[in-house]
């Protein structure tokens, strides 16, 4: 198609717009490709890189073995972790091997009961050219967990060093906003604010979420996992969801939730196109779920729009942010934020989705 648009013409003009206009989107695919190529074969000599990891504990010095290395790349044209490529995991001496895909890479080094690291491979403002001092072969991991790709040699060896973790108990209570103890809530422990998903703490190299359920007394007993940032939940229906910090309590403390009861207002949602406002049937709303790999929040729902884009009656509570997850096919999702004092029933709260 562009070698057509080459020959044509000045008696030839109105051709070669009306072929412009017809075909802008595929030769704009055309042309960024042979770019994407040129780029790649002219740099392809110097982003990729064979190198050993050898993981070892940051107290002993001894290696440890099981620990995964998963490789986030930046290769031209794929920006995200490969979702199916496997782990390079390390054996008895602590060793690993694989290869530098990208001059601007990041590698994840997750075992369970160590702290996670994430090491920057860092290109050096020369780009590709050779550096002036000579290559190393072995490359302990300084404190700012970045190093320079053309410092390494071929088959370089990089030490990493992981952190134990250390346990300590904490009593967390929960109560309402009157004092009184939240007997049969559930306490939900983490330490971390985005997992992708329920039970994905392992494939992360985090300790496994803790779900305890509140006694007559209001209190239950947790461990929390030094260094690591840690998270206290609390959850019970019709009253808000409350979270706190907690790593950073005294050993042999006692961490407090305040749950508020909840006022509801009933109504109903009405999404539609946000360039046509045309309503969107079968349009998927939910409340109660962030991505924080903590369970749904028991007050939370999912319903779906009729072929009006409305949804049936749903219960929306007065929470400081009231946030609904909205998402159709053919769309972006979006998180919509409510005030809660400007709802009113009877009369349908719009959404707006925007087309992908």
């Amino acid at each position: 198609m562009i070698a057509k648009m080459l020959t044509l013409g000045t008696g030839d003009m109105r051709r070669s717009r009306f072929v412009e206009r017809g075909d802008r989107q595929s030769s704009t695919r055309w042309i960024l490709f042979t770019i994407g190529v040129a780029i790649v074969m002219s740099v392809g000599a110097c982003i990729s890189k064979p190198v050993q990891i050898r993981v070892m504990r940051a107290d002993t010095g001894s290696p440890i073995e099981g620990a995964e290395i998963r490789q986030h790349g930046a290769r031209f044209l794929r920006f995200l972790p490969r979702p199916n490529a496997k782990p390079s995991v390390t054996g008895a001496d602590g060793m690993a091997s694989l290869v530098l895909d990208a001059r601007g890479t990041s590698l994840a080094v997750l075992c369970q009961g160590f702290v996670p690291v994430q090491v920057s491979i860092v290109p050096e403002p020369r780009g590709c050219a050779e550096p002036s001092k000579p290559t190393a072969l072995e490359v302990t991991v300084p404190d700012d967990l970045c190093v320079p790709f053309e410092s390494l040699a071929d088959r370089a060896r990089l030490d990493v060093m992981l952190l134990p973790l250390r346990a300590s108990p904490l009593r967390v209570c929960v109560r309402d906003e009157h004092g009184e103890s939240m007997a049969g809530a559930m306490v939900v422990v983490e330490c971390s604010l985005f997992l992708p998903s329920d039970g994905a703490e392992a494939a992360w190299g985090l300790p496994a979420a803790q779900r305890l359920t509140v006694g007559s007394d209001g209190c239950v007993q947790v461990q929390r996992f030094h260094p690591l940032r840690a998270y206290a939940y609390a959850r019970m229906a019709g009253f808000a969801p409350a979270r706190i910090r907690i790593d950073r309590e005294p050993d042999g403390g006692t961490a407090t939730l305040e749950m508020r009861r909840l006022q509801w207002k009933k109504s109903t949602l009405r999404v539609v196109d946000a360039r046509t406002d045309a309503p969107i049937a079968g349009a998927q709303v939910q409340f109660g779920k962030e991505l924080d790999g903590v369970p749904r929040d028991p007050n939370g729902w999912v319903v779906a729009c009729d072929a009006q884009g409305i949804t049936p009656p749903v219960d929306l509570p007065n929470l400081d942010q009231l946030v609904l997850t909205v998402s159709a096919k053919g769309y972006r999702s979006a998180r919509c934020v409510m005030q809660w004092a400007s709802i009113r029933s009877g009369r349908p709260t719009e959404l707006v989705l925007e087309r992908r």
